[in-house]
């Protein structure tokens, strides 16, 4: 109980030293290149994380694959992608030590269904992963038939260009917060397969192309050995 005496609360022999219930680092955007770095259309992409410090911990719903991707239009100058570009592959594949922990085919039709639901907040910070209106796709992609855009869809347009993300949202890297560091015992790094085998393109010319470059793979980490400790050792306990 507090006390109330003339003397003030701090001589209350019950008084105690306030305690952090968390753990702060340093956060830091992390951006390796993937090899290969570049694919073309139906090819199979494969994401293999790196070996993370001893102290570092992925922050959560950061994890994402980012790429530019150029089009081939044939005869059709109005080629663009397709809305909510970072969903439309039809296959993810996820395996941690070699064991697949998630398959999830026609990902492209589950999840950009579940994105229906996202708020308007959530849709106008989700232009990376390419959900965005039909003019600011063509300023983007350089479509011939762009209308004049206002000066806020137009600055968008011109930050992003035609670079994209996959977000990489399953769940161990959503909700339980971290892989495991490199010095863990039994390590556990996600290999995610992403195939696409249909078109990401919204074109009137059937022979549209396109291709994938400068693929990378980007995330936040906090370093703190206290933290990383603490996830090292609630995985072991859960294994």
């Amino acid at each position: 109980m507090y006390s109330t005496s003339i003397y003030g609360g701090k001589l209350d022999p019950y008084r105690s030293v306030r305690t952090a219930h968390g753990i702060k680092g340093n956060r830091q955007s992390i951006v390796v290149t993937n090899n290969p770095s570049k694919i073309d259309a139906n090819q199979i992409l494969t994401i293999l994380f790196p070996n993370l410090g001893a102290n570092d911990v992925i922050v959560p719903s950061t994890v994402r694959i980012a790429f530019n991707i150029t089009l081939n239009g044939g005869e059709d100058d109005n080629c663009i992608v397709v809305n909510n570009l970072g969903r439309s592959v039809v296959k993810i594949s996820v395996k941690l030590e070699g064991n697949e922990v998630l398959c999830l085919d026609d990902a492209n039709i589950f999840l950009c269904y579940k994105d229906l639901w996202k708020t308007e907040k959530e849709r106008m910070n989700a232009i990376y992963y390419g959900i965005q209106t039909v003019n600011i796709g063509k300023i983007r992609m350089g479509a011939g038939n762009t209308v004049a855009a206002t000066q806020t869809n137009a600055s968008i347009a011109r930050a992003f260009g035609n670079r994209f993300a996959i977000p990489l949202d399953f769940e161990i890297l959503t909700e339980h917060g971290a892989v495991l560091p490199g010095g863990a015992e039994r390590q556990a790094v996600p290999r995610a397969y992403v195939q696409r085998l249909g078109s990401v393109i919204t074109s009137s010319d059937s022979e549209a192309t396109y291709q994938i470059r400068n693929i990378s793979l980007e995330y936040d980490i906090v370093a703190h050995p206290d933290l990383g400790r603490l996830m090292c050792k609630q995985y072991m306990s859960s294994s």
